[in-house]
């Protein structure tokens, strides 16, 4: 099945002995194992078909029960996971009425939503259609399954809706980047500027415009030992990006590359030395066919 975007292939090696990896496998050598997080969840859906098929029978763990909606083509059903997680893998247990086409929708405060996932050629059956294959994941406190069009003449029903995952993991406070000046190669709108990547606004971003060689930068104002690096990509994403750090503005050196980026929430170690001023992501390839679009940009370190 198509999936909108490749999401979260695992951590990834960065260069000068940096480490980029989601913020669960940054808690210890090893990552946590994953569990199921979606099991007697608060749930709700757009409809039911009736009393005897409840949005709650989907996360009871009793595949004998199901949710079943009402026979419409928009129709949704919803976990609250109760706080935020990083979330690892999907996994949908359809009963006979199934959903042709649908999307996995998740968000971090119910308010501003991401789609790690669509299909418009789904054959329903049990499915898995996210998993990351590791304690790697993106970060979200509700998931939902919203169901675009429909497989049967009747409704959607699921008799399992699995959410699995691992402790979210937030990083130190204080980004030395937050409120300083930044600039960029380009921005979509006025409505997204480069000032929103670095206001410690997870509801603002900066976008680009829809072309392969972006950049973006901030300056820290003077010198610092910067420590780590965080990235949280809208799911306007970069394949190809390096982060590239200046003590002057015109000597530059990589601190991190990758050829293979994910998404998501990615975060990049640094030795501290040079100290530096200036910081920049550097993007030369698009993951989706829009530019590159960063919620925040945050700079770590004293």
């Amino acid at each position: 099945m198509p999936s909108r975007r490749t999401i979260l292939r695992g951590a990834v090696a960065g260069a000068l002995g940096g480490l980029v990896a989601p913020r669960a496998a940054l808690a210890a050598d090893a990552p946590p194992a994953p569990t199921l997080l979606s099991l007697r969840k608060p749930v709700t859906a757009s409809s039911v078909q009736s009393a005897a098929y409840p949005a709650s029978a989907a996360v009871d763990g009793n595949p004998a029960t199901r949710w079943s909606s009402q026979f419409s083509d928009a129709q949704w059903i919803q976990i609250d996971l109760g706080r935020r997680y990083t979330v690892t893998k999907i996994v949908l247990g359809w009963e006979a009425a199934y959903a042709k086409a649908f999307e996995i929708r998740t968000s971090v405060d119910g308010v501003h939503w991401e789609t790690p996932f669509f299909t418009s050629n789904d054959t329903g059956g049990t499915e898995t259609p996210i998993n990351t294959g590791d304690a790697s994941g993106f970060p979200a406190r509700y998931v939902r399954m919203n169901g675009i069009t429909r497989g049967t003449p009747y409704g959607y029903s699921l008799r399992e809706f699995q959410v699995w995952g691992v402790p979210y993991i937030s990083e130190p406070p204080g980004s030395l980047a937050q409120g300083k000046l930044a600039t960029a190669s380009s921005v979509e709108s006025a409505h997204f500027p480069a000032s929103a990547a670095f206001d410690g606004d997870l509801t603002t971003r900066w976008s680009s415009q829809f072309s392969d060689e972006q950049w973006l930068q901030v300056d820290l104002g003077q010198l610092y030992t910067v420590t780590s690096y965080k990235l949280l990509w809208e799911t306007a994403y970069a394949v190809e990006y390096a982060i590239l750090t200046s003590a002057d503005g015109a000597t530059w050196q990589e601190q991190y590359s990758t050829s293979s980026g994910f998404g998501g929430d990615v975060i990049a170690g640094s030795s501290g030395y040079p100290p530096v001023r200036y910081v920049r992501m550097q993007a030369s390839k698009r993951g989706t066919q829009y530019g590159y679009s960063l919620w925040e940009f945050a700079v770590y370190g004293g």
